[in-house]
């Protein structure tokens, strides 16, 4: 019998197990006979191969559908009859190969890659298959036109170009063109050709001058020329030197002074000839004689003239009284007298010159001020009312404010001012007064205003017929009405709803005396009296009772936040307590007035229905046991 057999085999005749492959023989007693069997055993253990493949991107491998992306080793295992066969790809992934090449030409570029002709400078991509790949190369390609340069050059009278060996004469501007390597380069040549320079140059000196330019000392005015090399070419300066001679004048001052300053700087007291040496604007002395003359000052004494009421007279002799006898005055309106003063018998306040000139035509101007009052401000104020036995004070600086300073005031009983008043610091009785005001400075100014004295008495304080009100049921209470000038204050405030009214309202459960301050803008106060009752009530049947709300919204909105019982006339609440809808207490008070606000352990309790209980004990002896519903709503 022949077996194939993976790893190991066992035979079903002699239940032996067989790990190798080899003839095995296997005898047995059939009836009387001795039988045989021979196991041809062949045992394997799998076939295991590779297989090696290339791919752009991507590879499908057709033995198991995979698609891979990654190079890398990747194994297969299959089932091949009973033994275990396996297969290992061996993958190489590529994604195409990029390179650059550089080139650099003149004019245009043929690339032999394409066969493309480019004629400016970039970056050119040409891509093409490899195999399956795709690669690619990038040109990165230079394109010159030629380089043109320009060179300076400056020559005297001609010029050899050492690049072509041309001889120039003449300035401008010569091309120069030859190739380099493919392309064409050119120089210009910018050529400066010049025959020297020749310039001037001015100079002033006293007595001599020493140029600089060649050392030489000249003495005299005139022109002198210097010729030099400068490089190749002969440049030349003329100097334009003067020389002034020495001045000398004579000048005759007649001045008006006790001294005089020379041209030297020098101060001299006396009349007679003085002579000056000065540096002349050129930087030369000069030679000044002076021929002095020094007349006195004319002696001016201005005096201001006094206080006046209306314009004033410049020209009379008091203003300049102590001057020198024989000047000759006259008015301005300037310190420089260059402005005349056009009427100087009539002039009104302000600042004015006088100018007085002597016999030798000396002057001098001062000033003069001139002061003229105007009427003054005068204004007055009523006083305020006050209440006897208090008095009006009119000499109080409120009644003048905003008056002029300096005026001084007098007090009457009469607009004519005839008769005075006599106490015009305590006036006690109403009436119209007047106040004249008289300026200070000698002008007349008499003026008397009107002023209202007002001091009214107190009324009288009364009581009023007693009030009888029922508990907290509000009724209205009047003070008498003494005028619209007058405010009003209760006292004590105590169940009115204001305090500081003619007429308040009256809430409260019992007696109370009220005072009534009624105080006038004057001042003046009356004291009133009310007294306010209750009127008594036959007691009526004491009932009690207890109720719990079907529901509460616990929002913190100010209303229905809290679930708790409402009484009437409870005297004892024993407990009142809640549940949610499993049994638990979530809350227990005794308190009238104390509810529950839905948290329970810290936690909002959610809407549901919550079942209370309760008992009580009313203010009429009867005994309260009740249970209920309600709802928390959120």
């Amino acid at each position: 019998t022949t077996a194939t057999a993976c790893g190991s085999f066992v035979w079903d005749r002699n239940g032996e197990t067989y790990t190798a492959t080899g003839d095995y023989l296997y005898t047995f007693m059939n009836g009387e006979c001795e039988d045989s069997i021979t196991l041809k055993l062949t045992i394997t253990t799998g076939v295991h191969t590779d297989t090696t493949a290339t791919a752009c991107g991507s590879f499908v491998w057709d033995r198991n559908g995979e698609t891979y992306t990654a190079t890398g080793d990747y194994l297969y295992t299959f089932m091949n009859g009973e033994c275990e066969d396996s297969i290992t790809l061996k993958l190489t992934i590529t994604t195409g190969v990029h390179t650059d090449t550089t080139a650099t030409a003149c004019g245009s570029f043929v690339w032999d890659r394409n066969g493309e002709t480019y004629t400016a400078t970039g970056d050119y991509l040409y891509t093409f298959m490899n195999g399956e790949c795709e690669d690619s190369i990038t040109l990165k390609l230079t394109i010159t036109t030629g380089v043109h340069t320009d060179t300076t050059a400056t020559a005297c009278g001609s010029f050899v170009w050492d690049r072509n060996g041309e001889t120039y004469t003449a300035s401008g501007d010569y091309l120069y063109t030859f190739m380099n390597g493919e392309c064409e380069d050119s120089i210009t040549l910018k050529l400066a050709i010049t025959t020297g320079v020749h310039t001037d140059t001015t100079a002033t000196a006293c007595g001599s001058f020493v140029w600089d330019r060649n050392g030489e000392t000249y003495t005299t005015s005139g022109d002198y020329l210097y010729t030099f090399m400068n490089g190749e070419c002969e440049d030349s300066i003329t100097l334009h030197l003067t020389i002034p001679p020495p001045l000398t004048r004579t000048e005759t001052i007649s001045w008006c002074g006790s001294s005089y300053i020379l041209p030297d700087g020098r101060e001299v007291t006396g009349s007679g000839t003085y002579t000056s040496t000065v540096t002349n604007t050129t930087g030369c002395d000069s030679v000044i004689t002076t021929e002095l003359t020094l007349n006195a000052e004319p002696n001016l004494v201005v005096n201001d003239p006094p206080v006046s009421c209306n314009t004033v007279d410049l020209t009379i002799a008091s203003i300049t009284i102590g001057s020198d006898g024989g000047l000759i005055l006259t008015y301005w309106l300037n310190a420089s007298a260059t402005n005349p003063l056009g009427n100087p018998t009539a002039v009104t306040a302000g600042t004015y010159y006088i100018k007085a000139t002597n016999a030798a035509g000396c002057s001098v101007v001062k000033p003069v001020n001139v002061t003229v009052n105007s009427t003054p401000q005068f204004i007055t104020s009523d006083p305020p009312p006050v209440c006897s036995p208090a008095t009006v004070d009119l000499t109080d600086s409120s009644i003048t404010a905003g008056s002029d300073t300096g005026l001084v005031f007098s007090y009457w009983r009469d607009e004519g001012t005839t008769v005075p008043l006599v106490n015009p610091d305590s006036v006690s009785a109403s009436g119209t007064y007047y106040i004249r005001a008289t300026a200070v400075g000698g002008c007349e100014f008499v003026r008397a205003v009107q002023v209202r004295v007002t001091i009214t008495k107190p009324v009288d304080g009364i009581r009023y017929p007693v009030v009888t009100a029922e508990e907290n049921i509000p009724i209205q209470l009047n003070a008498r009405d003494l005028g619209s000038n007058h405010t009003y204050l209760w006292n004590p405030p105590t169940g009115l709803n204001l305090f500081d009214v003619r007429d308040p309202i009256f809430r409260y459960d019992q007696d109370v005396e009220y005072t009534i301050q009624i105080r006038s803008d004057g001042g003046c106060i009356t004291i009133d009296t009310l007294l306010v009752i209750m009127r008594v009530q036959t007691p009526a049947a004491l009932n009690s009772d207890i109720f719990v709300p079907k529901a509460w919204s616990p929002n913190n909105d100010g209303h229905n936040d809290r679930l708790f019982p409402l009484t009437v006339n409870i005297a004892e609440l024993k407990y009142f307590r809640i549940f949610n809808r499993w049994g638990q207490l979530v809350f227990e008070t005794n308190r009238i007035g104390e509810g529950w606000n839905g948290i329970f352990k810290g936690q909002e309790q959610v809407s549901d229905v919550y079942t209370w209980t309760l008992e009580a004990v009313g203010e009429d002896g009867k005994y309260y046991k009740r249970a209920g519903n309600s709802v928390l709503l959120r």
